[in-house]
């Protein structure tokens, strides 16, 4: 796949072992994208999350794949199925997704393969997963696979790090919600006729490359294409950074699922009454 030409002065600030200080005060704060390396050299996922390692051990678990154009759409697949897939020589214009793979409700034990950087403390680690499921996700995909655009989950903050792959982000201010179209726009080929307002949109942008993390701040837009294969993980937080913006809308959210929980429960409980009932006739 072509990389996508970046002027100079679109592209995010890069920056190399920042102090948790240097962070909140420049970044966190704020709320300011930004590349960051020198962090995840001593992770054991760096070397050891390949597609080979996760069909070995992983091999028979179901995932959820989509394809990028059709968010909607889902489909069942074992996970060595999926690897499979992606290794096949023919590949698809439009290839299914192996997004939001919350792999610690069934695999906490990959937990250890890396380390959440001390710049993104999390308060949500605190919440009982009965509660919330935590907010932590693997994605997997080949070139051209990615997440169309879209604000984080209850206005919670953000980082991603990629593992092999490259990534190319796009990104847009909380003030310029107004052009967003609530993310129908696909931001790397605007159809303008459609989408009119999106041309008063300013973006700016980042290549990620392995070994490399990316911030999103809490109320941006982003969207997000594989250039190549990728594996990467992503943890969304709330801290001292963003609760003001994320606390609200993060209590909304848990109260969701927790009325959505019951519902299927309740229906659960339902439909095994009116069994019984049947039998009993």
């Amino acid at each position: 796949m072509d990389s996508f030409e970046i002027p100079p002065d679109k592209m995010i600030d890069k920056r190399f072992n920042l102090s948790v200080e240097e962070f909140d005060n420049e970044y966190g704060k704020p709320g300011k994208p930004v590349l960051l390396t020198g962090i995840m050299e001593k992770w054991p996922a760096s070397q050891k999350w390949t597609l080979e390692f996760f069909k070995t051990f992983f091999n028979e678990h179901t995932v959820i794949v989509k394809r990028s154009s059709k968010r909607d759409e889902q489909y069942e697949v074992s996970l060595g199925e999926y690897v499979d897939y992606l290794l096949k020589p023919e590949k698809e214009e439009d290839p299914l997704y192996l997004a939001d793979w919350n792999f610690s409700l069934d695999f906490p034990e990959l937990l250890n393969d890396y380390k959440v950087p001390d710049l993104f403390g999390n308060w949500l680690h605190y919440v009982p997963r009965v509660v919330m499921p935590p907010l932590r996700w693997i994605y997997i995909g080949p070139a051209r696979s990615g997440t169309g655009l879209h604000m984080d989950v209850a206005m919670t903050g953000a980082w991603n790090a990629i593992l092999s792959g490259r990534k190319r982000w796009a990104f847009f201010s909380p003030d310029q919600t107004g052009y967003m179209y609530n993310g129908a726009v696909n931001a790397f080929a605007p159809d303008y006729e459609k989408y009119p307002l999106f041309k008063n949109a300013k973006p700016i942008y980042a290549i990620q490359k392995p070994g490399e993390i990316i911030f999103t701040p809490s109320g941006w837009w982003h969207q997000v294409i594989n250039e190549e294969d990728c594996v990467s993980i992503t943890e969304n937080f709330v801290n001292h950074t963003n609760f003001k913006r994320a606390i609200f809308p993060y209590l909304s959210t848990v109260c969701k699922y927790q009325k959505d929980l019951l519902l299927y429960y309740l229906r659960q409980i339902r439909g095994k009454i009116f069994k019984r009932n049947d039998n009993e006739v």
